[in-house]
């Protein structure tokens, strides 16, 4: 899998994030030093705590921490696991270990086109003082005009997936629209 990062990484003149199975800090420095700008961690921000900190000081603003969360409560191993953590206290918490951005995710909105929790994004953002990554349910140029006006609270950009998959947002349009002032309401 490295390999096969590593090819990406050097074919592409974007920057390369990978998430998923980065449990350790062996494996955080494989994909870092395979050419990848930022790793995110997901499960290990709550296994392994002390995991976090060792990859976060090794790698200054190249460590992302990935909360997906479920009825507010934070879920590990590939959303198959809920905890009893809160994720604004996971990320609160996390804070602390130096990474440099959030990755929110409410995973019961994350595929659905139904648009975001944009709630709880918000309150993860508003907890917390580094940047936070929205994902989850874009499914329109309203909910990224919606996702703008939350800016303000440290909500820095959005992951859009299903919606580009199924053409309910263009790609171009949505990167115009992110470079754009918010439109006052």
């Amino acid at each position: 899998m490295h390999d096969i990062i590593r090819r990406i990484a050097n074919a592409v003149e974007v920057p390369v994030q990978v998430g998923g199975g980065v449990r350790n800090y062996e494996i955080a420095a494989r994909y870092l030093g395979a050419g990848v700008s930022r790793i995110i961690l997901g499960t290990t921000i709550v296994r392994n705590p002390e995991e976090v900190l060792r990859i976060s000081r090794a790698y200054p603003g190249r460590v992302a921490a990935g909360i997906d969360a479920k009825d507010g409560y934070a879920a590990i191993r590939g959303w198959v696991e809920v905890t009893g953590v809160k994720a604004v206290d996971l990320a609160r918490q996390m804070e602390k270990t130096g990474i440099s951005c959030f990755v929110y995710t409410d995973i019961q909105r994350d595929g659905m086109l139904e648009g975001p929790n944009f709630g709880s994004t918000k309150e993860i953002a508003r907890a917390v003082g580094i940047p936070v990554i929205a994902s989850g349910g874009m499914s329109s140029y309203r909910d990224i005009e919606h996702m703008k006006r939350l800016e303000k609270y440290g909500i820095t950009s959005l992951i859009l997936g299903k919606a580009l998959y199924s053409g309910k947002i263009d790609l171009k349009v949505a990167i115009k629209m992110g470079r754009e002032p918010v439109q006052p309401t």
